[in-house]
């Protein structure tokens, strides 16, 4: 997501006059994103629902982790998507100021939140 992030606050800076090639790389970036995406979502409900013990139990730690990749993450993502399109379509306007600073405090706050889970 960062890499996409990144190729679209380039494009927005080049302006109308960026080559299709850095539209084509943002559509090859986003479509990695979303396999990465996918295949964290099924290796977090396996975790999740896999097992015999649920961990969901007596871990609040996990629901604020949870809720932080849910509401945050798949937000930036479909953000980024839909901004990868209009990119796409020649609708070039840079990005919210919140959306870097977001991601990161986002992935600051996960990793966080995965430290301080009792073992």
């Amino acid at each position: 997501m960062f890499a996409c992030l990144s190729l679209l606050n380039a494009h927005a800076s080049a302006g109308a006059e960026a080559p299709a090639s850095l539209s084509a790389a943002e559509k090859r970036v986003a479509m990695v994103m979303d396999i990465g995406a996918t295949l964290a979502i099924l290796a977090g409900l396996y975790l999740a629902f896999g097992q015999a013990a649920s961990p969901f139990k007596g871990a609040g730690w996990l629901h604020a982790k949870l809720t932080l990749v849910v509401l945050g993450f798949l937000a930036l993502h479909g953000i980024t998507r839909a901004k990868v399109k209009r990119f796409g379509n020649g609708d070039v306007r840079a990005l919210p100021g919140f959306v870097m600073p977001l991601y990161f405090v986002l992935v600051l706050a996960i990793i966080v939140l995965a430290q301080v889970k009792p073992f």
